[in-house]
């Protein structure tokens, strides 16, 4: 008797994050290494291909923020808030470096 030959489907390739995700992930990971230089570096690269890349805008302004440099810090928060309202975390970066500056929210 003659066995039924199998087939499985050939596996499923990982899903690839895109390039601009890619190069975002390393901007965060040298970001929470300290390395702000090579942070600023990437984000900026991700802002050339998409200048309202809302993740990219709100990493710079935080490195400016921990850097103290507000007033470079603000208006790239705003910009990340003011094209994705719908994350906390852009609002709260806002608003630590709005009552930073003495203004208010």
């Amino acid at each position: 008797m003659r066995k039924k030959a199998r087939f499985s489907a050939p596996p499923t390739p990982k899903p690839r994050l895109d390039p601009l995700r890619q190069i975002l992930q390393q901007a965060l990971a040298h970001y929470e290494a300290g390395r702000f230089v090579q942070m600023e570096v990437l984000c900026r690269r991700v802002l050339t291909s998409a200048p309202k890349n809302a993740d990219a805008l709100h990493l710079l302004g935080v490195m400016w923020w921990k850097r103290c440099d507000l007033t470079k810090a603000l208006p790239l928060l705003e910009q990340a808030v003011a094209l994705n309202q719908s994350h906390a975390n852009y609002h709260l970066s806002l608003a630590t470096v709005l009552a930073g500056l003495g203004q208010s929210p």
